[in-house]
Parts: structure tokens; C-alpha cells; sequence
């Protein structure tokens, strides 16, 4: 049966989804209009050096929460849910302040700049901002969370372009990055007050740590190693090749994973919700799956293959005729970054079938790959032959988690017969 001609998604899902899209388009769109300009007041080294913090930062910021936040979505009502997100920020407070003792340890002992001390506060923000998204999407508060992704662009933008015009290059894209997570998270403690939460207690703080402890035993170490190898270009080849070749991949993930993952996280967020409800209902889930998936082929494939083709020529118009050079890493990224779309928006499905150990193990293959295809490349001292092996097992890896991720599906269909 041709998945088009079933029953159009309800309107509650399409709304949701145009909210949340809406917001995050407003918010990535206003970050990459800033580009032409920041590739003009940075050089590529300061933008390869900014890509190597981030990465350290969106690694650690992982386990600031012990993940946590994903149980929040299976709250069976709002008292659990909250019980869930009041752990979930305690545990991401220990751990910031645990990760300035160690960043204070690194700078006596070694020989790194100041932008290290900015990465505590990075990730304490980061975790809050991950859980208050996960609580405010619990509550469907979806114009809330846009609202907090358009500020938090906003003060990022008007941070950067301030350092960059007044000739202040050193760490301030760090910064800039700080300052708009922090005015992100502002909104939200704003905008908290109206969703009338309940009180809950330290007892069930610790039965929901244990009724939920899967996610700190297998979510969290499989997104951490799937956010370790996915930084891993810029975590491992920093110390083998120049950094104005990081920024130059740094460009091409910028112009293809950014506004893609606009489109997942928002896509994540009001699917993981819709699907959530029909599993504890007992409902099929494989119509809507086979729409969205379909639907967002037809949109984006057509987009990518024009996106490949006039490549050179938009990035040196753009961005300015010396960031053509960036036109090859971007043509290896673009299948994977396509099945990522996909992938990245299903990802919640492991955590509803309770398969997370499994998912480990596939995360755990691909991070050897990508660790045995990036050395190939340090062994042979060719950047972009590191870039494209470990594109191509990214593209392979994605094809294989899609496929289980239909089986695992399949699995569930068959019981509602």
C-alpha cells in the first residue's frame, strides 16, 4: 500500500511539528546568515580551534546529566516527569562543578589557553537547557521552546559579530557560544513559573534513579560514544594536521549538519512525544514512521544533489573565494548527513522498545571504525582522505541502524495483531 495515500497526520502532530520547526529555523537560520561574515573576521584556524572546543564540550556535556532527561518523556504524569527532570539537574550540577576542578588541574599541568575555563559553565548550561527542553516538550509547552532556541541564536549572533568587528578573535566565539546558552536558559527559568509544577520529594528522586537506571547505564555511555566518535575529526586530527583544515570541515558541517538538525531535533522532540503515547496505548506505529520518512526523502534528497553539484561555487560566493577549498569534505558528508535527518529523528526508538543495549553495541562498531579509518588517514598524512573514510562508515552505519531501527518496529506491529 502506497504510505502517501494512508490517513494525512493528525493536526495536533502538524502543528507541534510547524512550531518547533518554525523556532529552530529562526534560530539555526539566524546562525548560519552570520557565516559570511564570520568567515570573514576569523581565519580558518580560529574556526578550526572553536570546532575542537565545542566537540570537548558536546562530549562532557553528555554525561553532566546521566542522560536522564530521556526517561522524562515516560513519565506515566507530571509528578513523575518533575521528579525525573529535579535528578536530572542535580546530578548535571555535581558534575559541572566536578569539571572545574579537573579544567583547573589541566591548566596548572599543561600548556593550554583561557577558553579552557569556559567550559564548565558550557556544559552546566547545556545540561540544564537539554532538560528543561525535555520537560517543556513533556508538557507540550512547544512555543516556549522556541521561543528560548530564537533567544539563545539572537545572543550568540550579537556576540560573535561584537568580538569579530571590534577585532577581539581570541576565544570570543567560545564565549559568544556561552552567552547565548545562558540567555536560552533564562527564558526557560522564565518561562517555568507557568507550568504550575507539582513538589516532589528525594524518595521519589531515587525511585524514579532506579526505575529509570538504564538510561545512566546504557543511553549515557551510547551517547557518549556516539558524540565522542562524532567529534573524533576534531578531538584526534587537531593534533596531527593544521587547524585552518578543521575549520575548512568545520564549514562544510556547518553548511549541511546545522540546518539539518534544525529540522531533527524539532522532528525528535514531537515524534518521540506522539509515538511515546502510542506505545503506552498500544497503538501502530509503522504508518507514521513510513510518512515521515518518505516525506522527508522526497523534500531533502532533491535538495542535497543540487546542494553537491553547485557546491564550489555557492561556498566561494558565499563565504569568500578562499573557503571553496571546503567544496570536497562537504561532498563526502552530504549522503551521510542526509540518512542522518532520518536517523537522528528515530533515535528515541531504543529507548521506547527498552533496546538501549543493543544500541550500545552498534555505537560501539561504528566507534571503532571511525577511530581504524581517521588513523588510516594520520598514517598516510592525507586530511581528506581521513574525512572521506570516515564519511563513507558513517553513511554504511547509518543504513544498518536504519534497518534495525524498521525491524525493531516490525517486531512491535506484530504484537498488536
Amino acid at each position: 500500500m502506497n504510505p502517501f495515500k494512508k490517513k494525512p497526520l493528525p493536526i495536533e502532530f502538524i502543528k507541534n511539528s510547524f512550531t518547533l520547526v518554525s523556532g529552530s529555523f529562526a534560530s539555526q537560520a539566524l546562525v548560519l546568515l552570520i557565516y559570511p561574515f564570520i568567515t570573514r573576521l576569523f581565519s580558518q584556524s580560529d574556526l578550526g580551534a572553536y570546532a575542537t572546543w565545542l566537540s570537548i564540550v558536546d562530549v562532557l556535556a553528555i554525561l553532566s546529566t546521566g542522560k536522564y532527561e530521556d526517561s522524562i518523556m515516560l513519565g506515566k504524569d507530571k509528578s513523575e516527569a518533575v521528579a525525573t527532570t529535579r535528578l536530572a539537574m542535580r546530578i548535571n550540577t555535581v558534575f559541572s562543578l566536578l569539571s572545574v576542578v579537573v579544567v583547573l588541574v589541566i591548566f596548572l599541568c599543561g600548556n593550554v589557553g583561557f577558553t579552557v575555563f569556559l567550559i564548565p559553565p558550557m556544559i552546566f548550561f547545556c545540561g540544564t537547557t537539554r532538560v528543561y527542553k525535555a520537560l517543556f516538550n513533556y508538557v507540550k509547552a512547544f512555543g516556549q521552546m522556541a521561543l528560548s532556541n530564537i533567544t539563545n541564536s539572537v545572543a550568540t549572533v550579537a556576540a560573535k559579530l561584537t568580538a569579530g568587528v571590534a577585532h577581539l578573535t581570541n576565544g570570543t566565539l567560545q564565549a559568544g557560544s556561552l552567552v547565548g546558552q545562558i540567555v536560552g536558559n533564562i527564558n526557560y527559568r522564565i518561562q517555568l513559573h507557568k507550568l504550575h509544577l507539582p513538589a516532589t520529594s528525594w524518595t521519589e528522586e531515587k525511585a524514579i534513579a532506579s526505575k529509570h537506571r538504564k538510561f545512566p547505564m546504557f543511553t549515557m555511555p551510547r551517547n557518549f560514544i556516539d558524540s565522542f566518535s562524532f567529534n573524533l575529526p576534531f578531538l584526534f586530527l587537531a593534533y596531527y594536521f593544521d587547524k585552518s583544515y578543521l575549520g575548512l570541515f568545520s564549514l562544510a558541517m556547518a553548511c549541511t549538519f546545522r540546518p539539518i538538525s534544525f529540522f531533527s531535533s524539532a522532528y525528535h522532540s514531537v515524534l518521540y512525544k506522539n509515538l511515546s503515547e502510542k506505545y503506552r496505548n498500544r497503538k501502530s506505529l509503522k504508518s507514521d514512521i513510513n510518512r515521515f520518512v518518505l516525506t522527508n526523502a522526497a523534500i531533502f534528497l532533491p535538495m542535497f544533489m543540487l546542494g553537491g553539484v553547485f557546491a564550489e561555487n555557492l561556498l566561494e560566493f558565499i563565504f569568500g573565494k578562499e573557503w571553496g577549498a571546503c567544496a570536497p569534505y562537504l561532498h563526502f558528508v552530504l549522503p551521510w548527513i542526509f540518512l542522518n535527518l532520518i536517523l537522528s529523528s528515530l533515535s528515541f526508538l531504543p529507548n521506547l522498545f527498552s533496546k538501549q543495549h543493543i544500541d550500545f553495541i552498534l555505537n560501539v562498531i561504528l566507534l571503532v571504525l571511525r577511530i581504524s579509518v581517521l588513523t588510516i588517514g594520520v598514517m598516510l598524512a592525507d586530511f581528506a582522505l581521513a574525512i572521506m573514510l570516515f564519511s563513507a562508515v558513517n553513511t554504511i552505519m547509518s543504513i544498518v541502524n536504519l534497518a534495525w531501527y524498521y525491524a525493531q518496529v516490525r517486531s512491535y506491529e506484530k504484537t498488536l495483531v
